[in-house]
């Protein structure tokens, strides 16, 4: 069902998903970076709306405690949000190879074109689409998510 109101993390996350899954289907930065800084800001909504507690330090490490793929969804939506010409983590186009870590969950498997876009996360070359999706997940499950 699609999303027609954001009034809660689970809201945004769902927006996010339909989002993402246009990266599987047409290939689009513009989905890819849309996904990224929603899924980025489901934190927020978690602890300042469905909490309604503030969103700072101990919060944001309690989101990388609980879901490790966060960190690096967040510091693309920054690098996204703020003007950074190189920021730490961006997303690169690439073919996709044997060597990915994602290779059968990424979307490059779609449409025979095998292109995706990659990160690095943890020391690995992680397609950004399927980390997302990985987050996005998790928080799915409520009964995983930082109170």
């Amino acid at each position: 069902m699609a999303v027609t109101k954001i009034a809660c993390a689970d809201d945004l996350a769902a927006l996010a998903k339909e989002t993402l899954d246009h990266v599987w289907t047409d290939k689009r930065f513009s989905d890819l970076i849309g996904a990224i800084l929603m899924a980025n800001h489901v934190a927020d909504w978690h602890f300042q709306v469905d909490l309604k507690r503030k969103f700072e330090k101990a919060e944001k490490q309690a989101m990388n405690d609980a879901y490790p793929e966060w960190e690096t969804i967040r510091q693309l939506a920054n690098g996204t949000k703020h003007c950074k010409l190189i920021s730490a983590v961006q997303p690169k186009q690439e073919d996709l190879q044997w060597e990915h870590d994602d290779f059968w969950g990424s979307p490059g498997h779609v449409g025979g074109d095998g292109i995706d876009w990659f990160v690095d996360h943890d020391g690995k070359q992680r397609s950004a689409a399927v980390l997302i999706r990985t987050f996005l997940e998790k928080f799915d499950n409520s009964s995983a998510r930082p109170t």
